[in-house]
Order: structure tokens, then C-alpha cells, then sequence
């Protein structure tokens, strides 16, 4: 059989290789969203968790990318920080556009897509977090008029 015993302990293994590193992510994107006011936030801080979900993650990223992209740029002017118009966006956006690509491509021209893929959510991850430690300073106290 195929999925006998030596390539079910590989699959096995690889998916807990990338299962790891995905939860680590999530917990950065949660707790970006965590460091948003509520009213700056256009999506929920639970809702990346569905990432875990396989093959719905590939479409459910985009939702992820566009929403904290435009909570963290809400968030950044409600404090009055300078940044980009939306943070992260195109990066985000790369990152899914080549998991879907490499998902869905051939053999060789997937790979090389996952590679691009996997780098890119990498460096996502890094602007990720960076920009959450722009908002690790308290906010700023409202202001009465």
C-alpha cells in the first residue's frame, strides 16, 4: 500500500512541521488585532484561527490579509501614527496569490510557487510583526473637546 507505514510517519511529520509554524502565526496576526481599539478593528481577533482549516485557509487568508491590513491602518490613525495607507496589504496579498498559484499549478511550477510562497509568508509574518510592535505603546488618551 501507499500510504503504508514509512510515507504515513512522512506525511505525518510534514504536517506537524507546518502546523507548528501556522499557530505561531496566528497568535502574531491575534494579537495584532488584540492591539487594535475595537472600534478600529474590521475583523475579529478569533477569526484567524480558521486558517487551520485545510483548503478553506487558501481563500479564508485573503479575508485575514484584507482585514488586518485595514484594522492596523484604522488603528494607526486613530493613534495618529505615521505608516503606510494600508500596512501590509501587498505583501499579503503576494503571500496568497502564491499558495493558491502553488496549490493549484503543476508539479514543477507548484513547488517553485510554494517556495515563493512559503518565503514570502515569511517576510509577511516579519511585517506582521513589526508593525504590531509599532502599537505596543499605550495608546494615546481620547481627546475632549
Amino acid at each position: 500500500m501507499f500510504w503504508g507505514g514509512f510515507w504515513r510517519q512522512i506525511f505525518l511529520i510534514g504536517m506537524g512541521l507546518l502546523l507548528l509554524p501556522m499557530i505561531f502565526y496566528i497568535l502574531t496576526v491575534r494579537r495584532a488585532l488584540d492591539r487594535c481599539a475595537r472600534e478600529s478593528r474590521t475583523i475579529g481577533p478569533d477569526l484567524p484561527w480558521l486558517l487551520l482549516i485545510p483548503l478553506f485557509n487558501l481563500f479564508w487568508h485573503f479575508y485575514i490579509v484584507l482585514g488586518l491590513s485595514r484594522s492596523l491602518g484604522n488603528e494607526f490613525q486613530r493613534r495618529q501614527i505615521q505608516a503606510e495607507t494600508n500596512p501590509g496589504l501587498a505583501l499579503g496579498l503576494a503571500v496568497c496569490i502564491l499558495f493558491l498559484l502553488g496549490a493549484f499549478a503543476g508539479r514543477f511550477l507548484g513547488f517553485v510557487f510554494l517556495i515563493a510562497a512559503l518565503v514570502s509568508w515569511v517576510l509577511y509574518w516579519l511585517k506582521v510583526g513589526d508593525l504590531t510592535a509599532k502599537l505596543a505603546a499605550p495608546p494615546p488618551p481620547p481627546t475632549v473637546i
